[in-house]
């Protein structure tokens, strides 16, 4: 587990871990770290394709979304690894719990000056709507 989150943490910072990201080392960062790590690398943290891959691998994205993603937009019906691979992590969620599934308000950013937040909801992790 720390090995895992130091390879976030490198992933994060951009440090050397992240040009030695193999197609084995990607195999081994568990789903729920896998779309972050690729979000982080799409940032301009390379190399990309060899996440992307795995992600694909594990059926945890569509081709319909690829060019979505690789262009930093976001696109309803996507599903939240999608969304996270796409944008990154939210800086905050807020989550309601019905009897029919979750909804989610998934928060990028924070108030500024220059403006606020986007917000981006999903249901039963499925984007529906957002704000900008």
């Amino acid at each position: 587990m720390a090995r895992i989150i130091v390879m976030i943490t490198a992933l994060a910072l951009g440090g050397c871990a992240v040009t030695a990201m193999t197609p084995e080392k990607w195999a081994a960062v568990p789903d729920d770290r896998i779309c972050v790590g690729v979000s982080y690398a799409r940032a301009g943290y390379k190399p990309q394709a060899d996440g992307i891959n795995e992600l694909r691998r594990r059926d945890m994205v569509r081709n319909q979304y690829m060019e979505t993603i690789q262009a930093k937009k976001i696109a309803l019906g996507m599903n939240t690894c999608e969304l996270v691979a796409s944008w990154g992590p939210p800086t905050d969620t807020n989550r309601s719990v019905h009897q029919w599934g979750t909804d989610t308000q998934w928060v990028y950013g924070t108030f500024t000056r220059s403006g606020g937040p986007k917000y981006v909801y999903t249901e039963n992790q499925v984007v529906t709507s957002w704000q900008e």
